[in-house]
Protein backbone atom coordinates (compact mmCIF):
# COMPACT_ATOMS: atom_id res chain seq x y z
CA UNK A 1 0.00 0.00 0.00
CA UNK A 2 3.02 2.69 0.79
CA UNK A 3 4.80 1.78 -2.57
CA UNK A 4 1.08 2.62 -4.29
CA UNK A 5 0.61 5.74 -2.10
CA UNK A 6 4.19 6.44 -3.25
CA UNK A 7 3.33 6.06 -6.72
CA UNK A 8 0.58 8.25 -6.80
CA UNK A 9 2.49 11.12 -4.53
CA UNK A 10 4.88 11.27 -7.33
CA UNK A 11 2.59 11.23 -9.96
CA UNK A 12 0.75 14.12 -8.74
CA UNK A 13 3.64 16.06 -7.90
CA UNK A 14 4.82 15.65 -11.42
CA UNK A 15 1.49 16.51 -12.98
CA UNK A 16 0.91 19.61 -10.39
CA UNK A 17 4.64 20.99 -10.92
CA UNK A 18 3.46 21.95 -14.60
CA UNK A 19 0.14 22.57 -14.03
CA UNK A 20 1.30 24.98 -11.81
CA UNK A 21 3.93 26.62 -14.36
CA UNK A 22 1.36 27.09 -17.17
CA UNK A 23 -0.69 29.09 -14.37
CA UNK A 24 2.03 30.87 -13.67
CA UNK A 25 3.90 31.28 -17.32
CA UNK A 26 0.29 32.89 -18.47
CA UNK A 27 -0.50 35.40 -15.79
CA UNK A 28 2.23 36.99 -13.28
CA UNK A 29 0.49 35.86 -9.88
CA UNK A 30 2.29 37.69 -6.92
CA UNK A 31 5.89 38.67 -6.19
CA UNK A 32 8.51 36.65 -7.26
CA UNK A 33 6.57 35.64 -10.44
CA UNK A 34 6.84 36.47 -14.05
CA UNK A 35 5.37 34.93 -17.47
CA UNK A 36 6.74 33.00 -19.90
CA UNK A 37 10.88 32.00 -19.75
CA UNK A 38 11.48 35.11 -17.90
CA UNK A 39 9.90 32.42 -15.26
CA UNK A 40 13.09 30.04 -15.00
CA UNK A 41 15.10 32.67 -13.90
CA UNK A 42 13.30 31.59 -10.20
CA UNK A 43 15.00 29.25 -7.87
CA UNK A 44 11.51 28.57 -6.96
CA UNK A 45 10.43 27.49 -10.47
CA UNK A 46 13.49 25.48 -11.39
CA UNK A 47 13.64 23.86 -7.81
CA UNK A 48 10.33 22.69 -8.60
CA UNK A 49 10.69 21.42 -11.70
CA UNK A 50 13.77 19.49 -10.31
CA UNK A 51 11.23 17.55 -8.25
CA UNK A 52 8.68 17.44 -10.41
CA UNK A 53 11.09 15.61 -13.42
CA UNK A 54 12.47 13.47 -10.89
CA UNK A 55 9.20 12.49 -9.42
CA UNK A 56 7.79 11.27 -12.66
CA UNK A 57 11.18 9.66 -13.72
CA UNK A 58 10.75 8.03 -10.02
CA UNK A 59 7.16 7.01 -10.76
CA UNK A 60 7.58 5.14 -14.20
CA UNK A 61 10.35 2.89 -12.74
CA UNK A 62 7.91 1.82 -9.92
CA UNK A 63 5.18 1.40 -12.62
CA UNK A 64 7.08 -0.93 -14.77
CA UNK A 65 10.45 -2.75 -12.68
CA UNK A 66 8.40 -1.84 -9.02
CA UNK A 67 11.58 -0.63 -8.00
CA UNK A 68 13.92 2.49 -8.67
CA UNK A 69 17.84 2.29 -9.11
CA UNK A 70 20.06 4.42 -7.09
CA UNK A 71 20.37 7.34 -9.25
CA UNK A 72 16.70 7.77 -9.28
CA UNK A 73 16.89 7.34 -5.71
CA UNK A 74 18.83 10.25 -5.40
CA UNK A 75 17.23 12.50 -7.78
CA UNK A 76 14.25 12.02 -5.72
CA UNK A 77 16.12 12.73 -2.80
CA UNK A 78 17.97 16.08 -4.65
CA UNK A 79 14.72 17.12 -5.43
CA UNK A 80 12.99 17.19 -2.01
CA UNK A 81 16.19 18.90 -0.42
CA UNK A 82 15.38 21.61 -3.34
CA UNK A 83 12.46 22.35 -2.91
CA UNK A 84 12.67 22.11 0.71
CA UNK A 85 14.84 24.69 0.30
CA UNK A 86 12.09 26.83 -1.35
CA UNK A 87 9.85 25.99 1.55
CA UNK A 88 12.31 26.95 4.11
CA UNK A 89 13.39 30.63 2.50
CA UNK A 90 9.72 31.48 1.69
CA UNK A 91 8.64 30.87 5.44
CA UNK A 92 11.95 31.83 7.54
CA UNK A 93 13.44 35.39 5.00
CA UNK A 94 10.84 36.28 2.09
CA UNK A 95 7.66 35.72 3.92
CA UNK A 96 8.34 38.00 6.56
CA UNK A 97 10.13 40.31 4.23
CA UNK A 98 7.10 40.52 1.51
CA UNK A 99 4.37 39.10 3.25
CA UNK A 100 2.99 35.50 3.41
CA UNK A 101 -0.22 36.59 1.24
CA UNK A 102 2.33 37.74 -1.50
CA UNK A 103 4.27 34.66 -1.25
CA UNK A 104 1.39 32.15 -1.18
CA UNK A 105 -0.77 33.95 -4.20
CA UNK A 106 -1.82 31.78 -7.23
CA UNK A 107 0.99 29.83 -8.34
CA UNK A 108 3.12 30.20 -5.52
CA UNK A 109 0.70 28.91 -3.49
CA UNK A 110 1.53 25.23 -5.30
CA UNK A 111 5.51 26.44 -6.09
CA UNK A 112 6.01 27.65 -2.75
CA UNK A 113 3.97 25.54 -0.17
CA UNK A 114 1.73 22.47 -1.27
CA UNK A 115 4.22 20.78 -3.81
CA UNK A 116 7.09 21.46 -1.09
CA UNK A 117 5.20 19.51 1.42
CA UNK A 118 3.63 16.68 -0.84
CA UNK A 119 7.25 15.72 -2.02
CA UNK A 120 9.21 15.90 1.22
CA UNK A 121 6.47 14.02 3.08
CA UNK A 122 6.21 11.13 0.35
CA UNK A 123 10.21 11.10 0.56
CA UNK A 124 9.84 10.83 5.05
CA UNK A 125 6.81 8.86 4.82
CA UNK A 126 6.09 6.45 1.59
CA UNK A 127 9.12 6.28 -0.71
CA UNK A 128 10.16 2.54 -1.21
CA UNK A 129 14.07 1.77 -1.48
CA UNK A 130 17.33 2.19 -0.04
CA UNK A 131 17.45 5.73 2.29
CA UNK A 132 20.57 7.80 1.23
CA UNK A 133 23.92 7.97 2.68
CA UNK A 134 25.67 10.51 4.99
CA UNK A 135 27.79 10.83 1.23
CA UNK A 136 24.49 11.59 -0.47
CA UNK A 137 23.57 14.94 2.10
CA UNK A 138 26.37 16.65 -0.09
CA UNK A 139 24.61 16.17 -3.80
CA UNK A 140 22.08 17.94 -2.32
CA UNK A 141 23.86 21.26 -2.47
CA UNK A 142 24.22 21.37 -6.15
CA UNK A 143 21.05 22.18 -7.04
CA UNK A 144 21.48 25.49 -4.89
CA UNK A 145 25.47 25.98 -5.76
CA UNK A 146 24.60 25.84 -9.81
CA UNK A 147 21.86 28.16 -8.99
CA UNK A 148 24.15 30.53 -7.20
CA UNK A 149 26.89 30.93 -9.93
CA UNK A 150 24.61 31.42 -12.61
CA UNK A 151 22.83 34.48 -10.34
CA UNK A 152 26.08 35.76 -9.37
CA UNK A 153 27.50 35.50 -13.16
CA UNK A 154 24.61 37.23 -14.17
CA UNK A 155 24.99 40.10 -11.77
CA UNK A 156 28.75 40.20 -12.70
CA UNK A 157 27.87 40.11 -16.53
CA UNK A 158 25.25 42.23 -16.57
CA UNK A 159 25.04 44.46 -13.22
CA UNK A 160 22.88 44.65 -10.85
CA UNK A 161 20.44 47.50 -13.22
CA UNK A 162 17.27 49.06 -11.14
CA UNK A 163 14.32 48.15 -9.92
CA UNK A 164 11.95 46.89 -11.72
CA UNK A 165 14.53 46.19 -14.24
CA UNK A 166 17.17 44.46 -11.57
CA UNK A 167 19.05 41.50 -12.18
CA UNK A 168 18.96 41.21 -8.49
CA UNK A 169 15.38 40.30 -8.19
CA UNK A 170 15.82 38.63 -4.57
CA UNK A 171 17.53 41.64 -3.33
CA UNK A 172 20.46 40.16 -2.27
CA UNK A 173 23.06 42.96 -2.79
CA UNK A 174 20.47 45.28 -1.65
CA UNK A 175 22.34 45.34 1.66
CA UNK A 176 26.30 45.05 0.10
CA UNK A 177 28.01 42.25 -0.94
CA UNK A 178 28.88 41.07 2.76
CA UNK A 179 25.67 40.80 3.93
CA UNK A 180 24.81 39.01 0.53
CA UNK A 181 27.51 36.68 0.93
CA UNK A 182 25.96 35.61 4.22
CA UNK A 183 22.85 35.37 2.78
CA UNK A 184 24.58 33.04 0.34
CA UNK A 185 26.40 30.77 2.93
CA UNK A 186 23.53 30.47 5.14
CA UNK A 187 21.51 29.19 2.00
CA UNK A 188 23.93 26.62 1.65
CA UNK A 189 24.05 25.25 5.13
CA UNK A 190 20.05 25.64 5.36
CA UNK A 191 20.13 23.11 1.77
CA UNK A 192 22.44 20.60 4.02
CA UNK A 193 20.25 20.80 7.07
CA UNK A 194 17.66 20.01 5.21
CA UNK A 195 19.23 17.06 3.45
CA UNK A 196 20.18 16.10 6.81
CA UNK A 197 16.78 16.20 7.88
CA UNK A 198 15.48 14.26 5.54
CA UNK A 199 18.08 11.12 5.58
CA UNK A 200 17.45 11.29 9.23
CA UNK A 201 13.68 11.14 9.36
CA UNK A 202 13.26 8.93 6.46
CA UNK A 203 15.98 6.52 8.11
CA UNK A 204 13.44 6.50 11.66
CA UNK A 205 10.45 5.29 9.32
CA UNK A 206 12.48 2.54 7.86
CA UNK A 207 13.42 1.28 11.06
CA UNK A 208 9.98 1.52 12.71
CA UNK A 209 8.02 0.58 10.11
Amino acid sequence: MREKLSMAAKLATGILVFGAWILMIRSVAGTLSDTGVRSLRYFTVLSNFLCGIAALIHFCFLAVRKSAPRWVLRLSYMGAAAVGVTLMVIMLFLGPLYGYREMLKGANLWFHLLIPLLAILDHILLEPGERPSFRDTFLCLIPVVLYGAGYVANLLINGVGEWPDTNDWYLFTIWGTPVAACIAMGILLLAWGIALALRALGRVRTRYR
